[in-house]
């Protein structure tokens, strides 16, 4: 049989254990109410700024409206490209009639210099 102190010892010892446990699982669940909290706030946040960004959307361009912009686009630059070419023979005659400046056989001698 066990002595009166060995019962309340085992007493002592299962309230401890007990009260453990308690504070164990309460620290577990409040550590858990933070986490969600925190992820509760984070969707929040995540809800605004997509409502956000769909009160923003414009409309889409329909196919023929991007065909059409792409088509402009294109004769842009080969507009750009055809005035630089023009660029080009421009300084080209130029550089011509420069040298011709220089005297009547200028053109000739700074054509036999370019062959060779």
């Amino acid at each position: 049989m066990m002595s009166i102190e060995s019962a309340v010892l085992l007493a002592l010892i299962m309230f401890l254990n007990g009260a453990l446990s308690i504070f164990a699982v309460w620290s577990s669940h409040s550590r858990l109410e933070r986490r969600l909290s925190t992820l509760e706030q984070a969707e929040e946040q995540r809800q605004k700024t997509l409502a956000d960004a769909r009160g923003r959307e414009r409309a889409h361009h329909a196919y023929n409206t991007l065909a059409a912009i792409e088509d402009a686009t294109a004769l842009l630059i080969d507009a750009e490209l055809d005035l630089d070419a023009m660029r080009a023979r421009q300084e080209t005659a130029l550089g011509i009639l420069r040298v011709l400046r220089k005297g009547p056989n200028a053109y000739k001698q700074s054509y036999k210099q370019d062959k060779e």
